[in-house]
């Protein structure tokens, strides 16, 4: 069965959260006194290819996990949509184990091919990019050679053994998910500063991040894989389960597919106005608007925690149709998401600037007055009509991803409309995808849910 949730994993769940974002703003700093500007540049560029996990996994990591949650759940078969609807969650020797094997075996499978065609990707035209920019670059060519190859080496497994993420969090193991994660970023926190300070330098930062993912699957697997889980897994005989894993995967893609769509929609509404506002506004001003943008979206991150870590119990309340507790979760993320917009709003727009300027020595401040109100207003409505669409989600369907594409492109038509025809600068980029998202998906969501709990 899934373990039950409570205040150490929302603690747990609260501090992961803050030190995934804490870890990088005590790091940034020393890495700027550290690095020269060059190293800087080509780390800023790693960063970014590591994007590239998130666009290959395409949404399979949310569907392993929502599917390994019904199976502790005690469903003995997995539904393109939909889902198998219990009496109640089940014991650990009610639960399929064979059912649960096949799921493992093919997330291994799964994952073991984008891993492969990942490697392929970034030992080829990854190589020859980076080629490009060791032609440019002054200092020792090896340094940036040898962090390229810890850095394709690492992505390459950490795609690979994503699926510990989705065993560990379709059992419910939040707070020991989560005491994981924090242990793996202060690996990558102390192990960049120590090995920065060694004289490392670029290989420095990335061996950090290599340190940091061993440290993170291996104690993943040491937590899920205990004696009693091996023996059952291993005690599970084909044949036993209700569903062979040729069909397994049948049913996960479907909705896989319709939830990367739906994050692609999501990166295009929030990324495009970065990318077309830089054509037609000054440095400064995209500075400005990056950086409060950024900060906001901590506040986003930090305000949905509830979610994040009742979704496995979220799995168990559908199968077994305990709508009283799905009512009462959904109450109070959206009055912790309420809270934490307005109090990171308030405290934002006070002190702020205060601490960028006088506290860290910034040369760049947020936006205020009108323009970051409506950003705020902007963001909370997108997280708010996000918490409802998990809720929707637990129920193994994807109603939204049509309205995420359509909202997409609504966006950019927008962006050019009022950025590059009308020329509204700042307003244009911030009102283009409030607009386009206040349209339909703010409220067609959250009405969705409270229709479908409440009637």
């Amino acid at each position: 069965m899934i373990k039950n949730i409570g205040k150490k994993d929302m603690v747990w769940g609260v501090f992961a959260t803050v030190l995934k974002i804490g870890a990088g703003v005590l790091l940034y700093p020393f890495v700027l006194h550290k690095l020269d500007g060059e190293q800087i540049g080509i780390w800023t560029i790693f960063t970014t290819i590591q994007m590239l996990m998130i666009i290959v996994d395409f949404g399979f990591s949310d569907s392993f996990t929502r599917n390994v949650g019904y199976v502790f759940s005690g469903v003995k078969r997995l539904k393109k949509e939909g889902y198998e609807h219990l009496e109640e969650s089940v014991a650990d020797d009610e639960v399929d184990w064979m059912l649960l094997r096949n799921v493992i075996r093919c997330m291994k499978r799964f994952y073991g091919i984008m891993a492969l065609s990942l490697f392929v990707l970034l030992a080829t035209v990854g190589t020859w990019y980076v080629s490009t920019l060791v032609e440019k670059y002054s200092g020792e060519p090896s340094d940036v050679w040898i962090a390229w190859c810890l850095l394709v080496i690492f992505m390459t497994w950490n795609l690979y053994s994503t699926y510990y993420q989705s065993l560990l969090q379709g059992r419910g193991l939040m707070a020991e998910y989560n005491k994981i994660v924090t242990a793996s970023y202060l690996t990558y926190l102390f192990g960049a500063i120590i090995f920065v300070s060694m004289g490392y330098g670029l290989v420095a930062v990335v061996g950090a991040q290599f340190l940091s993912i061993i440290v993170l699957r291996v104690l993943s697997k040491i937590v899920f894989f205990t004696k009693n889980v091996r023996k059952r897994l291993k005690g599970a005989k084909d044949g036993g389960a209700s569903q062979p894993r040729e069909e397994i995967l049948k049913a996960i893609a479907p909705n896989a597919v319709k939830i990367g769509l739906t994050g692609l929609g999501g990166i295009i509404i929030n990324r495009s106005s970065t990318f077309i506002g830089s054509e037609f506004l000054s440095l400064a001003e995209m500075a400005m608007f990056g950086i409060t943008l950024q900060l906001i979206v901590v506040i986003g991150r930090a305000s949905t925690v509830v979610t994040r870590v009742y979704l496995p119990k979220l799995f168990e309340w559908r199968v077994t149709e305990n709508i009283s507790k799905i009512r009462k979760t959904f109450v109070i993320s959206t009055v912790v998401i309420i809270a934490g917009y307005v109090a990171g709003g308030v405290l934002t727009d006070l002190f702020g600037n205060w601490a960028l300027v006088e506290v860290l020595g910034s040369n760049t401040k947020l936006l205020t007055g009108g323009v970051f109100w409506v950003i705020i207003l902007q963001n909370f409505l997108e997280t708010n009509h996000v918490n409802a669409a998990d809720f929707l989600l637990s129920k193994n369907e994807v109603p939204f991803f049509k309205a995420s594409l359509i909202s997409a492109a609504a966006t950019l038509v927008l962006l050019v409309v009022l950025v590059v025809w009308l020329d509204f600068g700042l307003w244009g980029m911030v009102l283009a995808p409030t607009i386009a998202q206040a349209a339909y998906q703010n409220w067609k969501w959250p009405s969705v849910v409270i229709r479908e709990l409440w009637g």
